[in-house]
């Protein structure tokens, strides 16, 4: 029952931005499907959550969560060099987040799903090359 709601209530804010290409039908279908696969990815992010809490058996060891740690934020010191903020804003809703290419396109206001695979693509190219340059232990030169 709360999804539905949400789902209204998720239509009736995206009123302003329908455009009459589409059917009516449609474009509510893709609303309400877009909101329903986000409340799918938060559940299986609650359950991901969830086994993360479970016997400390399975959880890395501090070496490992170190060495994790330090390559995210190596990978998110290099994004805010070496990016663009609508290049490291595609990057983050893609890898992070997990949305679909072309709901990155909506949200972002690109004209076509091409153009956000094209921002992602040079962002992911830019982002490589930056982490193949940087030295080893994810310090930069000027740490």
């Amino acid at each position: 029952m709360e999804l539905a709601q949400d789902c209204l209530v998720s239509i009736y804010r995206a009123l302003p931005t329908f455009e009459s290409r589409a059917q009516v039908g449609s474009w509510i279908y893709t609303v309400v499907r877009n909101r329903c696969l986000t409340e799918l990815r938060r559940r299986r992010m609650e359950r991901l959550d969830d086994e993360l809490h479970e016997p400390a058996d399975r959880s890395p060891g501090p070496d490992e969560a170190w060495e994790w740690k330090s390559s995210q934020e190596q990978v998110l010191r290099q994004m805010r060099e070496h990016l663009d903020e609508r290049e490291r804003l595609a990057l983050w809703l893609r890898a992070y987040e997990e949305l679909p290419v072309e709901r990155i396109t909506e949200l972002m206001g690109l004209d076509s799903a091409s153009g956000a695979r094209g921002l992602l693509q040079t962002a992911r190219r830019k982002l490589r090359a930056a982490l193949d340059r940087a030295p080893q232990g994810g310090r930069s030169d000027d740490e």
